[in-house]
């Protein structure tokens, strides 16, 4: 009883280490953020040249707590177990969450695409290590039947026969079989014995090829929007709030990131180019806001963002996007009558630290030297 607890804790704690393994890959940016001030300290190391490697220390954990009895079973138990999760899941991220699935930017690391990717080289890599330990650690041969041993002294050379002999007189044994007639109703038992387990390992492959067959359904059957219907549940989803200080609205994640693709669609397809004001409120569906959240929106003052400097740039601030740290604001150019958009450009800012000064840095410079 107390080695079944064991393994059930065993199996528990390996769960959760190798959800934390995925985690950790997918999305190392929200357990170690990157900094510019550990990046610009050259020839020292920082937690960003680490970062890497800490990635994996749930790994390690994980082959730690599968060592022992039953090893192997536990360890890919519980790999086996995230990884089909984690492929139950990515369609319904792809279809209605796909910030989590693929990068929204260029800088960014992981994403769960990028994190089963290693999870899966970390399972080949288990399989790999488990089969060379079984391989150099062989189990002790069974101890051979003392019956069948006789002692050199018991052995009699005189009475040894040669190859010649032994082919013109072989000996052959007289069997004495010591039972009865056979029981053909023990013999009838046995089979039914071996035909149930025949049976029980049939019905357990076939579960297991079902639960493989639903699971390949799910994931290629299951229904994802194209283009415009993506379009349409990220504008239905970017104005989703949550309460803020001073009586403001902040963006929650999900809608701060479906903004951003919102703004970068109208960015790519000059959607917003050759209308009014009021027609791009409607194209970005701002008039079925309440009103105190649509003039906080709207809000067309100059603005300083982290990544950029735009107070000296000819260009107005239309649609801000923000949940307090991380920004995503739509930008637009007009005529010379300030009354019909020509360009609109998307900005993001606050998302990571070190693309933002970049960023920030190359912009001044460019118009300094221009």
């Amino acid at each position: 009883m107390a080695t079944r607890i064991l393994t059930a804790l065993r199996l528990l704690l390996a769960l959760v280490c190798a959800a934390a393994l995925l985690y950790a890959l997918s999305y190392p940016d929200s357990i170690i953020p990157r900094h510019p001030a550990r990046s610009a300290e050259s020839g020292s190391v920082t937690l960003d040249t680490l970062r890497p490697y800490l990635m994996w220390l749930p790994g390690l954990a994980l082959l730690i707590v599968s060592s022992g009895r039953h090893a192997s079973r536990i360890l890919f138990t519980a790999l086996g177990s995230i990884l089909a999760v984690a492929l139950i899941a990515w369609p319904l991220l792809e279809a209605h969450r796909p910030e989590l699935l693929y990068r929204t930017f260029s800088y960014q690391t992981g994403m769960l695409a990028w994190g089963l990717m290693q999870y899966s080289i970390f399972i080949i890599g288990a399989a790999l290590l488990m089969g060379f330990i079984r391989y150099f650690t062989p189990e002790p041969p069974e101890p051979t039947h003392e019956a069948n041993m006789i002692d050199a002294d018991d052995l009699a050379p005189e009475k040894g026969r040669t190859v010649q002999e032994i082919l013109a007189n072989p000996v052959h044994a007289a069997p004495r079989f010591l039972f009865g007639s056979p029981d053909m109703a023990l013999i009838d038992r046995f089979r039914c014995f071996l035909g149930a387990l025949q049976r029980r390992k049939a019905l357990k492959w076939s579960i297991v090829c079902l639960l493989l067959l639903a699971l390949i359904t799910w994931f290629f059957a299951y229904p994802r929007p194209d283009e415009q219907q993506a379009l349409q549940r990220d504008l239905a989803l970017m104005y989703q709030t949550r309460p803020g200080s001073n009586s403001t609205c902040l963006a929650t994640n999900a809608a701060l990131h479906a903004a951003y693709r919102v703004m970068l669609y109208a960015q790519e397809h000059d959607t917003l180019s050759g209308l009014t004001r009021e027609q791009a409120e409607a194209w970005l569906q701002l008039d079925k806001l309440p009103a105190d959240q649509r003039r906080q929106l709207r809000d067309e003052s100059p603005i300083e963002l982290s990544s950029v400097d735009d107070l000296h740039d000819f260009r107005t601030r239309f649609l801000t996007i923000t949940d307090g740290k991380r920004y995503a604001v739509l930008f637009i150019r007009t005529d010379a009558d300030d009354h019909i958009i020509n360009v609109a450009e998307v900005q993001d800012a606050g998302w990571d630290a070190i693309a933002d000064e970049n960023r920030k840095y190359y912009g001044n410079a460019v118009r300094v030297h221009y």
